[in-house]
C-alpha cells in the first residue's frame, strides 16, 4: 500500500463521532475527529485498495424483508446498513452530501436496499437519544424517512438543549401530519428510549467504533466517506455475493 492511500484511509477514519471500548461497551472521551482534506481519487484499483481495510464483520447483518425503516427493494443484491447518530455532524454531513447521490445511484435503481438503525457514540450528544426515540415514533406512524430528514437537516433547532428537543421533534410530528397525542405518548415511553439504547449496544458489540458506520455485505464502513468510498465497498460487496 502506499502512503497516500494510507494517509487518505486514515483520514477517513477518523471522519468520525466519538468511539467506544469495544470489549466492556463502556463509553470513553471523544477522540479527535478530522475532516478529509484531500477528496478521495475515483474508484480505481488503488481506491478498491481502500475498501481492503474495511473492518470485517462477523455476521452481515438480517433485516426482515417488512422492515419500516428500511429503503429500497428487499430483494437488492448489497443491503447497507447505516448506524447514525442525529446530532453527530459526520452523520449529517453525510445526509446532506452523499446520501442523496447513493440513493439516485444506487437504491432507487434496485441495487442496494438501504436501512437505518441508532447508535449513540458520544455522550456530549444529549439530544440525541430523544432524536432515535422520534424517528421510531414516526415510524410507527408511517413518516420514519420524513422525520429521518427533519431530524439531520434541523439538527441546528433541536439539538440544544435535550430538554426541549422532545417538544420541538412534537412540532416536526404535527408539521408530517401525524397525530401529535400518539407522538407524544410514545416519546414518553421508556420501551422507546431501550430500543435506541439496544441499537447503540448492538454496534458497539459489532465493533464500530464511532459514527456514521455502514454495515456493507461482510464489512463495516467507519466514517462519513465520500461517494467514492461507498461505490468501492458497494463493488467489493457485489464481488462477494
Amino acid at each position: 500500500m502506499t502512503r497516500r492511500i494510507a494517509l487518505i484511509i486514515l483520514a477517513l477514519v477518523l471522519a468520525s463521532c466519538g468511539s467506544y471500548e469495544a470489549d466492556t461497551g463502556r463509553q470513553v472521551s471523544i477522540r479527535p475527529t478530522i475532516v478529509p482534506s484531500t477528496p478521495a481519487p475515483p474508484p480505481t484499483k488503488d481506491t478498491l485498495g481502500i475498501a481492503s481495510e474495511f473492518i470485517p464483520l462477523a455476521k452481515p447483518a438480517q433485516i426482515p424483508a417488512d422492515d419500516q425503516r428500511s429503503m429500497g427493494d428487499p430483494n437488492a443484491p448489497v443491503t447497507i446498513v447505516e448506524y447514525s447518530d442525529f446530532q453527530c455532524p459526520f452523520c449529517q454531513r453525510h445526509h446532506v452530501s452523499v446520501f442523496p447521490d447513493l440513493k439516485a445511484k444506487y437504491i432507487d435503481t434496485g441495487k442496494v436496499r438501504y436501512v437505518f438503525r441508532n447508535y449513540i457514540a458520544v455522550e456530549s450528544h444529549t439530544s440525541a437519544p430523544a432524536a432515535g426515540v422520534a424517528s421510531f415514533c414516526a415510524m410507527d406512524q408511517g413518516k420514519f424517512w420524513e422525520m429521518y430528514d427533519i431530524l439531520f437537516v434541523r439538527a441546528s433547532e433541536w439539538g440544544i438543549d435535550p430538554s426541549l428537543a422532545p417538544k420541538t421533534m412534537l412540532k416536526y410530528a404535527e408539521e408530517l401530519g401525524l397525530d401529535s397525542k400518539t407522538f407524544a405518548q410514545c416519546q414518553a415511553d421508556p420501551a422507546v428510549l431501550a430500543k435506541v439504547n439496544a441499537e447503540t449496544a448492538e454496534a458497539v458489540a459489532a465493533q464500530a467504533t464511532g459514527t456514521p458506520a455502514f454495515f456493507i455485505g461482510n464489512y463495516i464502513i467507519p466514517g462519513a466517506y465520500p461517494m467514492e468510498g461507498f461505490d468501492a465497498a458497494i463493488t467489493l460487496a457485489s464481488q462477494n455475493q
